[in-house]
């Protein structure tokens, strides 16, 4: 399960990273501010690793990783679904901090298995 969401996370991290700055032009922003969304997107990646970290120490790491999963979907839909440009920072804000806690978070949630598996779960995950 926790290979499988690895591979899901990238294949999703890869197509919004490919897409995001057409998708920008689509919704109407200019070519610059396409481009900034990217790299928006990517800094707030630290701002996620610092706060998803801070809520592991607080609560448990695979609940949080559940939930950076779950925000990174509900960005993805808000965008599709969503018009307008308040929308589109709202999901470059949203995914890019769900993004960067999910990269943090999944080593942490693969030391909690037994130590039997740690090989085979860290060559098949992040």
């Amino acid at each position: 399960l926790l290979a499988g969401s690895g591979f899901l996370f990238f294949c999703a991290l890869t197509g919004v990273f490919s897409h995001v700055i057409p998708l920008a032009l689509d919704k109407g922003l200019a070519k610059g501010l396409a481009a900034l969304s990217l790299g928006a997107m990517i800094g707030m990646g630290t701002v996620g690793k610092v706060g998803m970290g801070y809520l592991a120490d607080r609560y448990a790491a695979g609940r949080v990783l559940l939930w950076t999963f779950l925000v990174q979907a509900a960005a993805v839909l808000l965008v599709v679904w969503g018009e307008g440009a308040v929308l589109f920072w709202t999901f470059v804000t949203l995914f890019g901090i769900a993004q960067g806690g999910a990269l943090t978070l999944a080593p942490v949630v693969v030391d909690a298995a037994p130590a039997l598996h740690h090989r085979t779960l860290r060559s098949h995950t992040f």
